[in-house]
């Protein structure tokens, strides 16, 4: 009788170690994880989730890689060109004084500010959504050309450029793309 309590005690003292080592271990394994885990994109950069920071990254080396061969990061543009002007006086090649191209000052009175504003006066907090996720690094240049004879205004739009530079002759022997 005394061996058979003894070894009902032994194993029950075994089972209940047992069961304590596991769920201490099993609550280690949790803590190191959650705290000690490898960051998400998400966790390090707020503004960039999962695929966006996967583009953003894609964009960049794209862009290092295409500034290096072609040297895009710098354009030059001459301040007057000779090209045809569309318009009914003209119809003929003319000089255009060529200036960058700046969006004006939002009018106060247009129907979706009008609207935007009524939509956000009083309680509620922000109504439309605010951009944040902004992934670009370069804007396109946008070319504003005035035809010297009828003033007549022709847009052309550049590709995407870090610098742009309105200059009045031609650099010779440079890297950088002129027209």
């Amino acid at each position: 009788i005394l061996l058979c309590y003894f070894f009902f005690f032994f194993f029950l003292f075994l089972f209940i170690f047992f069961f304590f080592c596991f769920f201490f271990f099993f609550f280690l394994f949790f803590f190191f994880f959650f705290f000690f885990k490898q960051k998400t994109a998400y966790e390090m950069l707020r503004s960039l989730v999962g695929s966006e920071m996967c583009i953003r990254d894609r964009y960049q080396r794209r862009v290092r890689g295409l500034c290096t061969l072609l040297g895009t990061t710098m354009v030059n543009y001459p301040k007057k060109k000779t090209m045809h002007c569309p318009s009914e006086q003209c119809n003929a090649h003319k000089t255009f004084k060529v200036v960058h191209y700046k969006a004006g000052k939002a009018r106060k009175y247009a129907q979706g500010k009008r609207r935007y504003d009524r939509k956000q006066e009083g309680y509620g907090g922000q109504t439309k959504p605010i951009f944040h996720k902004k992934a670009k690094t370069t804007k396109k240049i946008v070319l504003k050309l005035q035809c010297s004879a009828c003033k007549h205004v022709v847009q052309n739009v550049l590709k995407r450029a870090k610098h742009f530079e309105l200059n009045d002759k031609k650099k010779v022997n440079n890297k950088d793309p002129t027209w």
